[in-house]
């Protein structure tokens, strides 16, 4: 550990004198490559104790021995080096790369951390969730008259919503070290794939892009990456689920004379997973989502199109996804797999197809001196978790889970304003910007769950983010606030100190909200408060 430490203390000491240089980020081949990066250090700490129903050990066993979490855990010091390189090659060529590396050293500092993912049986996992190094991105971009080919390793943005994603739909997302806290930049995940354009020349500024991700290349299908069980973000949703899952099933099998009464599904389950070698569930099903995940084949082939054009001071644009899902769902015949002796029983869930059609706007107003924003998705057929996955086929006897899907349609209104108030600001505007969301489940079921809202057909949730700049901006207060109609919510407070050209400096906290653990975004992590802070230099 010391030595580990020794190094991360060494390459901040070499940075802090790099910076006392006058010139950074150089250029070279006459300026036709340019080379810039960062190093950033985020660190957090917990406010409250973790619930030891969700995070630690449990009467289900779920998260093996884990003993979970406590206020003043130092659980987060991720140390970040990104260098990117932009080389023009010619007149429409150019090439983009970023390379990316990480080191946690809370792992190090708080031996609890780690031993806390070891008793999950996540031991598996430390390696990729403490470091790593990555080839981020590295595309080409290729811009012949009308044309813009952009080819390699990517992320491709859509939509016109903030906090929460709705039509920025095809990069999945790494929730394993904060959650979805920190930019959207940071923590999507890149991937192989062509984003072509063609802007037709036109009074309107017509454009028609096409994205195609091929899935046969090494990345091949990413699903969203959840944190390893035992982790301060390990997903309190499938915890819970199965606490309420286990129940249900229990119920059930019961009522149909396959379980002795007083006996639980929770007794059968140690043996099941036990049998592949194991001791915590919930990792053994995260393990098993990473198993299900398709292999590389041009049959993943992910295709998407989108039309975009100017009408009056509208910029407006229709959009086609064809993908699959980011998030899994159990196999119907997923309990008979797990108590198989070959190898589809570490398969359990699929990556089903979804086809998304949507639609997004931005205008500005001149009355009322805003832009207003907007986004809807329809998506066909998606997916919901039953919330009884047990179940049986009385026809045949056989295990059978009842899968769900329905239609759904979403849309975001918001707003973008700055705004002088003297009283809080004499020198500086306040940016203020607010947003509506809501989403409908077409053929709503009780019988169904989801991962990504409440217990519900209609979702409603609504943002506010706030900020401004004080002493020519090298102040920067911001405070964002999510309030879900059923009860959960979100605060943000933060500030950023700018020193310099080079060095950022911030504080923040993370205020979570929720008065039923079962809700979606934050019922699982309700008890996950902590202060986050981070310094970064960039050149």
């Amino acid at each position: 550990m010391v030595r580990k430490l020794n190094m991360v203390a060494l390459l901040s000491v070499i940075i802090f004198f790099f910076c006392l240089e006058t010139v950074f980020g150089f250029k070279a081949l006459d300026g036709n490559i340019e080379i810039n990066g960062y190093y950033k250090n985020d660190s957090a700490i917990r406010l409250s104790d973790g619930q030891s129903d969700l995070h630690g050990e449990d009467t289900y066993g779920l998260a093996g021995t884990a003993e979970g979490w406590e206020a003043g855990d130092y659980y987060l010091c991720r140390n970040t080096l990104q260098i990117e390189v932009a080389w023009d090659l010619q007149k429409n060529l150019n090439m983009y790369g970023i390379w990316r590396g990480y080191y946690d050293a809370s792992l190090d500092i708080n031996r609890d951390f780690k031993q806390n993912m070891i008793d999950a049986d996540s031991e598996r996992a430390i390696d990729d969730y403490e470091k790593d190094t990555e080839l981020r991105e590295l595309y080409v971009n290729i811009f012949p008259g009308n044309w813009n080919f952009r080819i390699g390793k990517q992320q491709i943005v859509w939509g016109e919503s903030d906090g929460f994603r709705m039509a920025d739909i095809i990069n999945p997302l790494d929730y394993s070290w904060h959650y979805f806290f920190p930019s959207w930049e940071d923590i999507r995940i890149p991937l192989w794939g062509a984003d072509i354009i063609y802007a037709i020349p036109s009074e309107h500024q017509v454009s028609v892009e096409l994205v195609c991700l091929p899935g046969a290349f090494n990345t091949g299908f990413q699903p969203n990456k959840l944190a390893p069980s035992g982790a301060n973000w390990s997903s309190g949703f499938l915890n819970q689920y199965f606490h309420d899952a286990l129940d249900a099933g229990t119920s059930l099998w019961t009522d149909l004379g396959m379980l002795p009464s007083g006996m639980h599904l929770k007794d059968l389950l140690p043996g099941l997973v036990g049998a592949h070698g194991r001791t915590g569930a919930i990792q053994y099903f995260q393990d098993s989502m990473e198993k299900s995940v398709p292999e590389n084949s041009i049959r993943n082939c992910e295709l998407g199109m989108r039309l975009n054009a100017m009408l009056g001071n509208w910029d407006v644009s229709i959009f086609d996804f064809y993908s699959r899902n980011d998030n899994p769902t159990f196999r119907k015949d997923w309990l008979t797999r797990l108590q198989s002796s070959t190898s589809s029983r570490d398969e359990l869930f699929e990556y089903v197809w979804l086809n998304k059609l949507g639609a997004t706007f931005n205008v500005y107003n001149n009355a009322t001196k805003a832009v207003f924003r907007g986004e809807c998705v329809y998506t066909l057929d998606e997916p919901f978790f039953p919330k009884n996955p047990f179940t049986i086929d009385l026809s045949t006897g056989l295990f059978d889970c009842t899968t769900y899907e329905s239609d759904t349609f979403s849309y975001m209104l918001g707003f973008d304003r700055p705004t002088t108030i003297p009283l809080l600001n004499r020198y500086r505007t306040f940016f203020i910007s607010g947003q509506i969301f809501q989403k409908y489940i077409l053929d709503y079921d009780n019988n169904m769950t989801t991962m990504d809202m409440s217990n519900d057909d209609i979702q409603t949730l609504f943002t506010l983010l706030v900020n401004t700049g004080y002493k020519q901006d090298t102040i920067l207060p911001q405070v964002f606030m999510m309030y879900d109609a059923s009860g959960e919510g979100w605060i943000q407070p933060q500030v950023e100190y700018v020193y310099g050209d080079f060095w950022r400096f911030g504080i923040g906290a993370n205020i979570l909200m929720s008065n039923d653990k079962k809700q979606a975004y934050f019922g699982g992590m309700r008890d996950n408060d902590d202060v986050y802070a981070w310094a970064k230099f960039a050149w």
